[in-house]
């Protein structure tokens, strides 16, 4: 099975660099003593109510969450110890600093000991994009019961399944409203950004009018459409990335509003 990575998660991917990892902690400090095949036993039982966390982001040009074929819950779960003084906040500074491997699922779960008293707790690091929004459950939420009622039955058997191909519809969502898309892609960024990255677009389409037919005449027309269609290409591609309104400006102003003023 596999879905179309969104606007809003492809914004939050790009956000995520080697040199600043982005990543969301959760953690919950345990009253009784835990082991990580315990741990792992219960992750392998609840992994299925979030699916999710069985898959990695691929394709293009509309890349794709899709099940990662070599899953193993077993290289997600991991065990530590806190060092005499040290605390639970710098051990945790030290994990967020590390960014995910992208060839796997965007999460890791840690039991680490000797947090508060000897208590143990359990840490899980996500990225962002995997848990964005409603449609996503927690691998966490699944974890914890309100009540301490084991599951009767057990975990059935996973298969990845393949990937599917994403048709023309599915490549076109999104850009049928484009103030939504940027909308949901821009976090932080509301219309008033978004209608002033048109403005400044319709001002440097006038701007840029006036040499237009002379870099026709010394290049050729076809030239120059050619270059408006990469151009409106490019500032389309890059408009659900931005994260800042010189951003939009950019790819909406200049790259895409550019290019009519060639043809």
């Amino acid at each position: 099975m596999s879905d179309l990575v969104s606007a809003a998660e492809a914004a939050l991917l790009a956000r995520d660099q080697d040199i600043q990892p982005w990543k969301q902690a959760f953690v919950c400090l345990l009253d009784s003593p835990l082991s990580r095949e315990q741990l792992l036993d219960r992750v392998n039982e609840r992994i299925g109510y979030a699916p999710r966390f069985r898959r990695v982001v691929a394709g293009w040009p509309r890349p794709t969450w899709v099940d990662d074929d070599g899953f193993m819950a077993s290289g997600h779960v991991r065990e530590d110890r806190l060092q005499p003084g040290k605390q639970l906040q710098d051990w945790l500074a030290g994990r967020l600093a590390v960014p995910f491997d992208r060839d796997h699922p965007f999460w890791e779960a840690w039991l680490v000991h000797g947090v508060a008293r000897g208590r143990p707790a359990v840490v899980v690091l996500s990225h962002p994009a995997l848990v964005d929004g409603y449609d996503n459950v927690h691998l966490l939420q699944e974890l914890l019961d309100e009540y301490p009622t084991p599951i009767g039955q057990e975990a059935p058997v996973w298969q990845a399944a393949g990937a599917k191909a994403p048709g023309w519809a599915d490549l076109l969502s999104g850009w049928d409203d484009p103030l939504r898309t940027l909308q949901e892609a821009a976090t932080g960024l509301g219309v008033g950004s978004i209608s002033l990255a048109f403005a400044f677009g319709q001002l440097w389409w006038g701007l840029t009018q006036p040499f237009a037919g002379a870099v026709a005449d010394r290049i050729g027309t076809g030239r120059v459409i050619l270059l408006g269609v990469a151009l409106v290409a490019m500032g389309t591609v890059l408009t659900p990335l931005m994260t800042s309104t010189v951003g939009l400006i950019l790819a909406i102003g200049v790259l895409a509003v550019w290019c009519f003023a060639r043809r």
